[in-house]
């Protein structure tokens, strides 16, 4: 069985100006766009956010770099035919299978992410159902790995966000990616690290490397002043604007 990656997470909403210039070299330029997901209208439950709830992500990012991407998380892989047992590239775009790991929540996470011109998809997500910008492999894998009755018909697109992202941030001499979100009244910073299994790794022992990295990694980000919170930045913005719409 193949080890899947694992990207360590830490979220934080709180003083984020404070924790930006603390994790941030000054120097640092970050790619900055916009981002919108997709969400349904309410279902007959109640539910504000129908697609999050059926474990369906959808996200849309313009500006420096566009994509748009599908992800179905949590997810196993018993649930995931042969062709999305694994990694693998096809034209822009690229399927993946990862662990996000943030706090003590472990989950898996399978992708397809579809890489478009800078700054496109801005104009087209405009008065457009989102789901008619998914391309033919995105469609495939919503057919193939979601369940029937996930409201995918009809979507509309929650946003935009304005994103700033850096990447390659050496903090302590780890690695990271840090992605800050404002929208309304939140504003909030993730700090990411992805791992990556060597081939003579077992499951049992890259899972011990990276919850030690994962401790290091939280007890960096704290001792430079950073307050971390629970909740994901794709929860957050979606729990407080899913009901609108946008």
């Amino acid at each position: 069985m193949v080890i899947p990656p694992i990207a360590l997470k830490i979220n934080l909403d709180a003083d984020i100006a404070n924790a930006v210039s603390a994790l941030i070299p000054p120097a640092a330029n970050p790619i900055r766009r916009n981002i919108w997901f997709a969400e349904a209208h309410p279902g007959i439950d109640g539910s504000t956010t129908p697609l999050l709830s059926s474990r369906l992500i959808i996200r849309i990012r313009s500006g420096d770099q566009d994509d748009i991407s599908v992800k179905l998380r949590p997810c196993t892989t018993a649930e995931l035919p042969d062709r999305w047992s694994r990694e693998f590239v096809d034209g822009d775009a690229r399927y993946r299978i990862e662990a996000d790991w943030s706090g003590p929540q472990r989950l898996l996470a399978a992708s397809v992410v579809s890489g478009r011109p800078a700054g496109s998809m801005a104009a087209q997500i405009t008065g457009t159902d989102p789901v008619s910008l998914l391309d033919a492999t995105q469609r495939q894998f919503v057919v193939a790995c979601t369940a029937g009755g996930v409201p995918i018909d009809h979507l509309v697109a929650i946003g935009p966000i304005a994103s700033m992202t850096w990447p390659d941030i050496d903090l302590d001499g780890a690695p990271v990616t840090v992605e800050r979100w404002t929208i309304a009244d939140l504003d909030m910073l993730e700090v990411t690290m992805r791992l990556r299994p060597r081939p003579a790794d077992t499951t049992a022992g890259f899972e011990t490397f990276a919850s030690a990295r994962l401790s290091d990694l939280e007890n960096t980000v704290c001792a430079r002043g950073a307050q971390i919170c629970a909740m994901s930045k794709t929860a957050r913005v979606l729990h407080t604007f899913g009901g609108s719409g946008g």
